[in-house]
Formats: structure tokens, sequence, C-alpha cells
């Protein structure tokens, strides 16, 4: 019953496109639908939020994640942004902050409830060394087949822009190689 009302009070800013309360139907509903962003507990029947998250990792999709959970220790989220949450909003702070939050993932930012954040060292919940938000939502819209022009389009940036974005991601790339490694200059 939580999901469909988490779900009704969504459907008034955003357009809804499924409601699952075991882990099992989330995977397979975001395999069928590609949504924009998903909404989920870390606690669902079968597998965990987190759990279907790292799945689809490994299948090499990549759909942005909002936790909304009243599991709101440190490990707990901790664990979440560790595994590539983008936001952790806590039950207890409600559907508004829930909303924000959403669509905080929408315009390719992340989120943490404030009481959360407070809680949670920044560098528990930032991007990962090396690489920009803007690097991160790029390289996202590189991987769903975009080319150069299409990103600039989608992002209201200039090809150019994002050509020096791209030389940059690769730049981070070549630094995190292996040194015994060869790799070919683009």
């Amino acid at each position: 019953m939580e999901a469909e009302g988490t779900s009704a009070a969504l459907a008034k800013h955003f357009r809804v496109i499924g409601c699952v309360s075991h882990g099992r139907e989330l995977f397979s509903l975001i395999l069928r639908t590609r949504p924009d962003v998903i909404v989920t507990d870390l606690r669902l029947a079968g597998a965990g939020g987190i759990e279907v998250l790292r799945r689809l990792q490994n299948a090499g999709t990549s759909v942005p994640f909002v936790f909304f959970s009243s599991m709101t220790d440190r490990a707990s989220v901790r664990q979440a942004m560790a595994s590539g949450a983008r936001a952790f909003v806590s039950k207890a702070d409600g559907l508004t902050a829930l909303r924000v939050a959403v669509g905080h993932i929408l315009n390719g930012r992340t989120y943490v409830s404030p009481r959360l954040a407070e809680e949670t060292p920044k560098s528990e919940r930032s991007e990962p060394p090396g690489i920009t938000r803007r690097q991160r939502q790029i390289l996202e819209l590189l991987g769903a087949g975009m080319r150069n022009q299409q990103i600039a389009d989608e992002l209201g940036l200039s090809r150019r822009t994002i050509e020096g974005y791209r030389a940059g991601l690769s730049k981070a790339a070549r630094a995190h190689l292996p040194q015994n490694l060869a790799y070919e200059a683009e």
C-alpha cells in the first residue's frame, strides 16, 4: 500500500510508468521501460534496492536511483550512495523532499536529505574523484549512444564545449590506466 501512495503522490508532478513491490519485478520493469529515474526503497521483497541497482550496472544499464527509505542509519546511506545511487531521502522528510530529489536527479544533480547529509561525510556522497557531475552527465549520454551535437542540444551547450568535456574524460580515464597498458589516442 505504501508504494502505491508514494506513486500516486509523485504522479501529480511526474509521469509514473510503474509501481512494483518485488525486486525482480523492478529489475524487469527497468529493462522493459528504460525510465529516467527510479524511486525505490532499500528493502524490497526478493531483492533489495541496492541489489537491483548493482544487477543493472552489471547488465550495462544505467538508471539514476533515488532511495526513499526509513532505513537512514549511516551505514545504509553510505552503502546506497557508494553503490551508485544518485539520491537518498528519508521517509521522515516526506514526499516533498522526495519530489525535490527527483527534480534534482532529472537536472543531473545528486541529492541527500539535509538531515542525512549532516550525518554523512561529504566524501561519501560526492562524485568519484577525477570526474565532475557534468562529465558524469555527458558520459551517461555518450553511453546512451548520443553524439556530440545531440548532447550539446540536450544540455544547452555548444558542440565545442562537449568536445572539451570529452577530452577531459579521456584524460581522466588515461590517468587511471595502469602504466603497462597501451592505449590509442583519439
